[in-house]
């Protein structure tokens, strides 16, 4: 794959390594495949769940910086979840991913959480709710407000 051209000869570059995990069929290679390649994973027919880990990789520019990203995609699947412990080492950041259709999965965010905490307890967090398109407006707005308070956060804005 090919990196994007620098804008000019004063940008700078950094690396950044992101570790995406969560439980099993939650979209996680799927949000990576969009964000990555433009492609929706799912209309794929050879697409199945991930053994271990992936990695892809994106370049994008933020202010003078060009910002390489290493994506690491791990396996949902529990049983999967040591396999991927060097990948957590090294992630900077995890997006915590959570089926917004499935409340199961949200409450399963706590062991990828842990999991990541304990081979990098310096990484940050982000959770991440996917799937939102199969959630119906009356479904959407309890489940977010849910979420939130459990995180103490005032439901006022959703973007």
């Amino acid at each position: 794959m090919s990196l994007p051209k620098r804008i000019n000869a004063k940008a700078r570059v950094a690396n950044c390594q992101v570790i995406v995990a969560g439980p099993a069929a939650t979209g996680k290679t799927c949000l990576i495949e969009r964000f990555v390649n433009n492609v929706f994973a799912a209309d794929d027919a050879t697409h199945g769940p991930t053994l271990g880990c992936d990695c892809l990789q994106k370049a994008v520019f933020i202010d003078d910086t060009e910002v390489h990203l290493f994506l690491y995609d791990t396996a949902g699947q529990e049983r999967f979840a040591d396999m991927a412990a060097s990948y957590y080492r090294v992630g900077e950041v995890c997006l915590l991913c959570f089926d917004m259709s499935d409340v199961s999965t949200f409450d399963r965010t706590q062991f990828w959480k842990k999991k990541v905490s304990d081979h990098n307890p310096k990484c940050l967090f982000i959770l991440v709710g996917t799937k939102e398109d199969l959630l119906s407006e009356e479904t959407c707005a309890p489940f977010l407000e849910r979420w939130l308070r459990s995180f103490g956060l005032s439901p006022l804005v959703l973007v």
